[in-house]
């Protein structure tokens, strides 16, 4: 009786002892993969934000190449009526001036 319970108790002392070396296997491989998953989280993070900015940048110069090019065109087509304006009002000035001076001649 004593025999099998120290051969029991052997049994399950290499078992315990069998069992806490796997259980340190498996935390020692799970902190190493764990620290390879969080390398990797970092790299892929650090890239997705350097395609963040770079689209950022892109969007920004794109933005600046059209609000400049608009506001060319906004002067371009502000100098256009202002020419328009100026030829109309030069026009009435000049046809104020014919008839003033019909009236004149007709008058006499």
């Amino acid at each position: 009786m004593d025999y099998t319970f120290a051969l029991n108790a052997d049994q399950d002392k290499k078992m315990t002892l069998q069992r806490q070396e796997y259980e340190r296997q498996f935390i020692d491989v799970k902190k190493k993969y764990d620290l390879k998953m969080q390398k990797m989280r970092n790299e892929m993070e650090e890239a997705r934000s350097q395609i963040i900015k770079q689209a950022e940048e892109k969007k920004d110069d794109i933005i600046k190449e059209l609000t400049k090019d608009h506001f060319k065109k906004y002067q371009d087509i502000k100098a256009y009526y202002m020419d328009i304006t100026t030829n109309n009002i030069n026009t009435i000035k000049k046809l104020k001036n014919e008839i003033s001076q019909f009236q004149k001649c007709n008058n006499d």
